[in-house]
């Protein structure tokens, strides 16, 4: 399952990819920019196994068993990585990605990842904050898929990202953890509000063997190999289960069972 901004997904025991929700940009993949208040087939997909969905602000990426990334919705942040700048209603294929191993998809508000078996992430969208670990030539606000393997992080050997509103997270293969994009609340980790534009270690988990990563709006959870929870960024609503005395965390904190 999946949910975005005011779209949910969900993917069948048969492979089958079912939405519903706030589809105005698309974002549903019912072939209309209505909305639908009921679950609903995709029937574009019939001819697909769908292994993994993942869903932005206002759009979706879809993978399939055969490794194809497709995906529907808003188009203006470049987030769906076709390169031509119109919202699409029924999923595409992203021509880029077509013949890479991916195993791996993930959404931001604005922006998009996907992992290749080889190690390799690539970023797509809105880069205003450094979310897709570019530092953006130019002022230039987005990075899109023609410009995909400028976007590759192979140097990391990445093994799963993960996606907040303006945030991205990379856990590599050695179960270290990288981090960059908006920083205001804490949500990198790195014990400052900076933004970083560049994959940043994330040195307080340096003694820990991370093996998940989950990204809220603002704020980040890692959870390690022994099942110790660790959690950063905006605790406003209690999100971070910290407690009414704290606002927010710069840096990754244990949360006692």
């Amino acid at each position: 399952v999946a949910c975005g901004g005011q779209h949910s997904a969900l993917i069948t025991k048969d492979g089958e990819l079912v939405t519903w929700g706030n589809s105005d940009r698309g974002q549903c993949g019912h072939d209309t920019f209505r909305s639908s208040q009921v679950p609903r087939l995709i029937r574009s997909l019939r001819e697909h196994y769908v292994m993994q969905v993942a869903c932005g602000e206002s759009h979706t990426l879809i993978l399939t068993s055969t490794s194809q990334v497709l995906s529907c919705g808003l188009a203006a942040y470049g987030a769906l990585g076709h390169g031509d700048g119109e919202d699409c209603c029924t999923p595409r294929v992203i021509g880029a990605l077509w013949s890479l191993p991916v195993v791996q998809i993930a959404a931001g508000e604005n922006h998009s990842a996907a992992v290749v078996s080889t190690g390799e992430a690539h970023m797509w969208g809105l880069n205003k904050h450094g979310q897709l670990g570019l530092r953006a030539e130019g002022g230039r606000g987005e990075i899109s898929m023609a410009e995909i393997n400028q976007a590759m992080l192979s140097t990391l050997n990445v093994k799963l990202v993960a996606c907040g509103g303006n945030h991205s997270v990379f856990l590599c293969s050695d179960l270290k953890v990288y981090s960059c994009g908006m920083g205001s609340k804490g949500q990198l980790g790195h014990g400052s509000r900076r933004d970083e534009h560049r994959p940043r270690r994330v040195e307080r988990l340096e003694e820990q063997e991370i093996s998940e990563v989950s990204c809220g709006y603002e704020h980040t959870l890692f959870r390690d190999s022994s099942g110790v929870l660790f959690v950063c960024g905006s605790n406003e609503y209690g999100q971070l289960f910290l407690g009414s005395d704290h606002q927010e965390a710069l840096t990754p904190v244990e949360i006692s069972a």
